[in-house]
């Protein structure tokens, strides 16, 4: 973790241009891989010959010394690219000098994973299985509150639909949001849902990055297009005042389906007009959260990168890579932490699930939490900021206590989305065949 200037690379009122602008600087395509490393982690040289280690970052620079394949070593600075080849200075044994990454299409470090054990969930407590209430209705893939207690879903596959329950009375009906009318497509699925707080005004985003502003007759008010790459699934965020709202996703590609620059953009939704942009992420961003006074946006991406930034200083604050390889989820406690979840190894092939916490103030790992047998793919912090839901693929939803860590509670649901009921003791897990609702113990 480290903190830096900003460099200009946030600027109210700055035209798109510049994030892709940023991007010059950064080893791009097709001359150069992707740097992958990270200073201050570890990285392991890969099967095959010694790494080269030189006191420049150049062919012509001298020869210190080699590294072994299998052996690791710590990366300090970096990256430089020139030649062809991905730079980057390394500490070895202590001695220090720079060594490729990669060149010509080849990797020859990887940065090392976290060796995170897999905790024996046979000790847990055993899952509970009935829900106090099902709610039969489409898959969830979005869960808010209204001001009013009203549930939201924003139903997976079901273009312009938005699902409305009131938890109370357990009755559901619909809204429809006109994203795309002629023809309806899979882009107009309406993915994100959020309203200001006397629920005048009502802002909507879909799978296409689109964000559209409605009064609350569901009239328009106005439509603005990020400029995410298609292909890539956008993340939609806004801030507690309900100003603004931020858009993420992939802005540039060194391939076919893969990122190599992702961004956010972040719109008024009065006007929709571009107020500023975050960028830098050498993939896709995943989630995006604010803190809730607002000052603070984390922004999440599939490489498990994490970025803090200070948006009353116009800052990146910290640039964080986690233990996991992807990030799914990320939300905010009153106390300004801020928890991911994703998967640490093959997204397709989970491994584990991991949920970490960071201080958004100093940029430090205050809590780490091996939480299920597959990745996780929903977070949630109550409103105290006490607890925390996680969602993983293994079909379970588990609760834990946010300042230590222990496990408060289990469910077994196939959740994709969970979330806590504001001010009561209960919990919305949403899955493929509708939701539930659970008295918490």
């Amino acid at each position: 973790m480290r903190r830096f200037g900003f460099i200009g690379f946030i600027l109210f009122l700055l035209p798109f241009a510049a994030l892709a602008q940023q991007s010059q600087d950064r080893c791009l395509p097709p001359d150069y891989l992707i740097p992958r490393l990270l200073i201050g982690a570890d990285a392991t040289v890969n099967p095959g010959p010694a790494n080269n280690v030189r006191d420049l970052p150049s062919r012509d620079g001298n020869l210190l010394f080699q590294v072994a394949a299998g052996e690791s070593l710590t990366v300090l600075e970096g990256p430089t690219c020139t030649e062809g080849i991905v730079w980057w200075q390394i500490e070895y044994d202590g001695q220090t000098g720079w060594t490729a990454e990669s060149a010509g299409g080849e990797t020859f470090i990887s940065r090392t994973l976290p060796q995170i054990p897999l905790p024996d969930f046979n000790l847990f407590p055993l899952p509970r299985t009935e829900a106090d209430v099902v709610l039969a209705g489409g898959a969830a893939s979005y869960l808010h509150f209204s001001g009013g207690g009203v549930l939201i879903v924003a139903p997976n596959g079901a273009p312009n639909l938005v699902d409305l329950w009131d938890i109370d009375t357990q009755t559901r009906f619909d809204m429809v949001f006109d994203h795309d009318a002629t023809p309806v497509s899979p882009d107009s699925d309406v993915i994100y849902y959020s309203e200001s707080a006397d629920e005048s005004v009502i802002a909507t985003g879909d799978k296409a990055g689109r964000v559209f502003v409605w009064d609350a007759s569901l009239s328009p008010l106005g439509n603005v297009a990020s400029e995410t790459l298609d292909g890539y699934l956008p993340t939609f965020a806004t801030d507690p005042d309900f100003t603004e709202i931020a858009v993420g996703g992939c802005f540039e590609e060194a391939s076919a389906g893969e990122c190599s620059l992702g961004g956010a953009q972040v719109f008024e939704i009065a006007t929709q007009a571009l107020l500023y942009e975050l960028g830098g992420h050498p993939a896709a961003i995943t989630a995006i959260a604010y803190s809730a006074d607002g000052s603070i946006v984390a922004t999440a991406a599939a490489d498990g990168s994490l970025y803090i930034w200070d948006i009353v200083a116009g800052d990146l604050a910290y640039e964080i890579q986690t233990s996991l390889n992807s990030i799914s989820d990320i939300d905010f406690a009153p106390d300004d932490s801020v928890t991911v979840g994703g998967c640490v190894g093959v997204l397709v092939d989970c491994r584990i699930g991991v949920a970490e916490v960071y201080s958004a103030i100093t940029g430090e790992l205050l809590l780490q939490i091996p939480a299920h047998a597959g990745a996780i793919t929903s977070v949630d912090v109550d409103t105290d900021g006490a607890r925390l839901a996680t969602a993983g693929s293994d079909g379970v939803v588990r609760i834990w206590q946010l300042s230590d860590g222990a496990i408060l509670d289990t469910l077994a649901f196939d959740a994709q989305v969970v979330k806590f009921v504001p001010n009561f003791n209960e919990i919305v897990t949403g899955s493929a065949d509708g939701l539930a609702l659970w008295t918490l113990e």
